[in-house]
């Protein structure tokens, strides 16, 4: 799965280039991170104003866990884009996704 299946021009080198769509993916993945921070702070906020200790740092944990994923899913799908594998790297992210949003939000 590491290997490369990138195509090669003409001289014989290598074409590994992020591609368009893969920037676009890293971008959007750049804003949820961004989402997850505000949101958390956000709520940590109101749960502080209403004198709710143990939810708030629940919270904060939940924000920090979700931004550290954020954070490797970014990586993840650099690295796989770089070996021209975005859609492998679609796969196992919708896979990790699906259970973190099942073990946050359920």
């Amino acid at each position: 799965m590491r290997k490369s299946k990138c195509k090669f021009d003409e001289i014989g080198n290598q074409l590994d280039d992020v591609g368009g769509w893969c920037w676009f993916w890293i971008v959007l993945n750049i804003i949820s991170l961004f989402s997850y921070l505000i949101n958390g702070v956000i709520k940590a906020k109101n749960l502080k104003s209403k004198g709710k200790k143990d939810e708030e740092y629940s919270v904060y944990l939940k924000t920090f866990i979700s931004m550290i994923i954020s954070l490797l899913m970014i990586y993840f799908i650099y690295s796989m884009c770089k070996l021209c594998r975005g859609w492998t790297a679609f796969g196992i992210i919708l896979i990790i996704s699906c259970l973190q949003g099942a073990y946050f939000y359920l």
